[in-house]
């Protein structure tokens, strides 16, 4: 028989189809079992259970079973029809689940992807600084891949977020792509993707190392460094401030990026081990200008000493550090800077061992231990105050 609107919330658990005359063939109404709740002292009442619109049909000669809606929000005409629609996909050759999940597709976003996929390998990776790597590199390609359909992405895209990141830092490059190929093929397992994988095409368009040889990051000549940094100083963001900090402490970009107001100890900068490469915590002195760009940071009152104003509750993008230095000098990187600072180091004859702690290098062996009671903090407070000097020439 027929379902009937005045018996719907009055049936028992289990699954009641919609069948006979006037009836919709394959469409039944799954009910579950529901809790029982208290209406009075002495009495218990089951609660009417969850109670949805389920469609059965035969796609490529075997049943399956979708899911239309729930009771509440779908009344026995609605669900009839929406079965009828089902079944008259399915008799045109048209899998209505390929078709449900291109729907999908085009709500879900790539970062909505990218954000469960290291949620869940998170919980796998070796430390948390392989995490935040993870998470880093993938945001690094938000301002082109972020707010796009993940059924849109394609080579181009791809090809057009990575390559300066490539350009920059080739070996960050390459993860970056990988882990967006590992994004990618998430999404096609759950259906939300359905083109060939475009890893291997953007991979073939990038451009070569070649001959095997390391593309060393883009210094800027010492006779420009006072052009560079007046033009920096005229830029009032927080990306402008942090570039112009990595600069005058000679410190790579994420620790740069992640640091934290409680990391600073009046003039010392002390960044935990797992911001630092080499995986070890190291106190950084900081020179006046220094300590006045991380006051202007802080004033913004997010939750890293440069945030995002987009954002305030995440640290900046180390694409958005890149774009800052590239607007003022084409080719240039943040990560260059260090050259240019041991470059001058080199001219102003600073001792290496003192030059590789300026730089937050490790000392190895019967050096490393010499040098290990207090790392020169001192000697190295001297040499950035003269950097510094030397950069506001």
């Amino acid at each position: 028989m027929p379902l009937r609107v005045s018996e719907l919330w009055k049936l028992p658990p289990g699954k009641h189809f919609d069948t006979g005359r006037h009836g919709c063939p394959g469409l039944f109404l799954l009910v579950k079992e529901g809790e029982r709740k208290p209406t009075s002292r002495h009495h218990n009442k089951p609660s009417p259970g969850r109670r949805s619109w389920v469609a059965r049909l035969a796609i490529n000669r075997k049943r399956h079973e979708l899911g239309i809606g729930s009771l509440r929000d779908l009344t026995l005409d609605q669900a009839r029809q929406a079965a009828r629609v089902l079944r008259q996909e399915v008799r045109a050759g048209v899998d209505p689940r390929l078709a449900r999940a291109a729907r999908t597709a085009q709500r879900v976003t790539f970062r909505e992807v990218a954000e469960q996929v290291w949620t869940e390998r998170a919980k796998g990776l070796r430390n948390e600084k392989h995490a935040a790597q993870w998470r880093v590199s993938l945001e690094n390609t938000f301002g082109v891949l972020g707010d796009l359909p993940i059924a849109e992405v394609d080579s181009d895209l791809i090809l057009k977020a990575i390559k300066p990141i490539v350009e920059a830092t080739p070996e960050t490059g390459r993860r970056t792509l990988q882990r967006i190929g590992v994004v990618l093929e998430v999404a096609r397992a759950q259906k939300l993707y359905g083109l060939p994988s475009p890893i291997a095409a953007v991979r073939a368009a990038l451009p070569k190392n070649g001959n095997g040889h390391v593309n060393h990051f883009a210094a800027i000549p010492l006779d420009r460094v006072g052009e560079f940094m007046r033009e920096l100083r005229k830029l009032q963001s927080p990306s402008a401030w942090a570039v112009e900090f990595a600069i005058l402490t000679a410190a790579r970009t994420r620790p740069v990026r992640l640091m934290r107001p409680d990391e600073i100890r009046g003039d010392v900068w002390q960044t935990p081990g797992e911001h630092m490469k080499h995986g070890r915590p190291w106190d950084t002195p900081l020179v006046p200008r220094a300590v006045e760009l991380i006051g202007r940071g802080c004033a913004l009152n997010g939750a890293h000493v440069f945030s995002s104003a987009r954002n305030p509750a995440g640290p900046l993008s180390e694409m958005g550090l890149l774009q800052c230095a590239r607007g003022i000098e084409a080719g240039a990187t943040v990560h260059g800077w260090r050259s240019t600072f041991t470059d001058w180091m080199r001219h102003e004859k600073v001792d290496h061992e003192l030059q590789e702690l300026c730089l937050a290098h490790v000392l190895p062996g019967k050096v490393r231990r010499a040098y290990a009671r207090d790392m020169l903090l001192k000697q190295r407070r001297e040499v950035l105050e003269r950097w510094a000097a030397f950069t506001s020439a």
